[in-house]
């Protein structure tokens, strides 16, 4: 990444032109367009998950769905764009980026693993799976993005226009000093870039995925997408056991309760149940359904040693609201993580039209 964006640095130093101006005065028309569309196939695609994701955030923060903010951020930006300039944008986002730091002192804050942390860092595990090879493109596709080219020889042209080069032969060429400089400035912006990722990635790993919150689809209650998710997780590593408890949610919700029976089997094989207990639940199936399932369920689940937030999510969709709600007490009164998902767990619907609920919420923080 700093090498590419160094060539792109360099490129607009010495040659006092932007990428694009490069690529016409030296290639054919057809590259030049070429590369022009697919930049701005690319560009369409980022700024509209970013705008997505801020939308999205916003509407686990606040409650108002993410289609009012959407355009609400989309707005506000091209307002800045027309109202403001180029150096006072650039001066707020600056100063904006300390809020990513964040990240940093979260990730030691959440004290995770640092064995397993710097094992996994220095000694990567290769799957070669689907869900493996997406996220390690999506990886690259968010970090060597190609707007960052552009912008990057185009940021050096507009620099020594600030310096009064106002002409091409005025900007040709560059002393040692600058392509240091230039260097310099690349290495540190590329270094803090990716640390700041590389945090973003360790602080989602000790906080939501060690707390077992691997997908936000469900909570979004989007079920389809959610099933996609985990089941490809569950490829990955068949034994995690949180992932295969979140799809059986999933597939719950969704109204497959055959196939959420078929990973229950398979869950009760991860924790190593006895034969009798498989025999058991294989005959509740048949005879009493999914509901039977989930009773049982919540009959053993004070043997295990899963959260108390599960306990609530067991029992309220199967009408048990006193018992979900001594459940929650127990979650509230240990700070379990979970109790953060109290307002969007759609397992916890049946107990949101009591008083209970919202007291609980206010009590623990959360947006009524």
């Amino acid at each position: 990444m700093a090498a590419v964006q160094l060539m792109c640095a360099r490129l607009g130093l010495v040659t006092g032109r932007g990428l694009a101006g490069v690529v016409r005065l030296y290639y054919p028309r057809w590259v030049l367009w070429g590369a022009c569309a697919l930049l701005i196939v690319a560009n369409v695609f980022n700024i509209g998950a970013d705008l997505g994701g801020m939308a999205e955030a916003t509407e686990m923060m606040t409650g108002i769905k993410s289609y009012y903010w959407t355009p609400v951020f989309t707005g506000l930006i091209i307002s800045l764009l027309f109202f403001s300039s180029y150096r006072h944008i650039a001066r707020i986002f600056t100063w904006l980026t300390l809020v990513l730091f964040a990240y940093v002192i979260t990730a030691f804050l959440a004290q995770p693993d640092w064995y397993a942390v710097l094992k996994a860092t220095f000694v990567p595990r290769v799957v070669w799976s689907n869900a493996f090879l997406a996220t390690f493109v999506a990886i690259l596709g968010t970090t060597i993005s190609p707007y960052l080219f552009f912008w990057q020889a185009s940021q050096e042209v507009e620099d020594e226009r600030a310096q009064g080069r106002s002409t091409v032969e005025e900007r040709e060429g560059a002393t040692d000093e600058e392509l240091r400089a230039a260097r310099t400035d690349v290495f540190t912006g590329m270094f803090f870039a990716n640390t700041v990722m590389y945090f973003i990635i360790l602080t989602t790993a000790a906080t939501l995925h060690a707390s077992g919150q691997t997908n936000i689809e469900t909570y979004a209650r989007r079920y389809t997408e959610a099933v996609v998710q985990l089941k490809r997780i569950v490829a990955m590593d068949e034994n995690n056991r949180v992932a295969n408890i979140w799809l059986i949610a999933a597939l719950e919700m969704q109204g497959n309760q055959s196939e959420a029976f078929e990973y229950q089997m398979k869950l009760l094989a991860l924790q190593k149940a006895d034969e009798e207990t498989i025999q058991l639940y294989k005959t509740i199936y048949q005879t009493s359904g999914w509901q039977g399932v989930l009773r049982e369920r919540v009959k053993r689940f004070d043997k295990g040693d899963l959260a108390y937030f599960y306990g609530a999510a067991y029992n309220a969709p199967i009408g048990n609201k006193e018992k979900a709600f001594e459940y929650l007490e127990k979650s509230y009164q240990r700070r379990e993580l979970w109790m953060a998902n109290l307002q969007v767990d759609p397992r916890l619907d049946s107990l949101r039209d009591d008083p209970r609920f919202d007291e609980m919420a206010k009590r623990f923080g959360l947006p009524q």
